[in-house]
């Protein structure tokens, strides 16, 4: 079932590995981000499903800003 779509990405220095940012739609009477982080996804990548990690946070901070989030 496709429940978005990636808008763009790259390749995250960062992380050691490729990047998208996506719009998500909660599933159908579910609201807020519990929903999305729970769920489990692949993308589409030249017609072959591949597993997808959702982070609501920045992979990288460098000074450290989300400590107290």
């Amino acid at each position: 079932e496709v429940v978005g779509y990636v808008t763009g990405g790259a390749y995250g220095y960062s992380v050691g590995s490729a990047v998208g940012l996506c719009l998500v739609d909660p599933a159908d009477g579910e609201t807020g981000k519990q929903s999305i982080e729970s769920g489990r996804y692949t993308v589409l990548v030249e017609g072959d499903e591949v597993p997808a990690e959702v982070s609501l946070k920045p992979f990288y901070d460098p000074g450290n800003a989300r400590r107290n989030m």
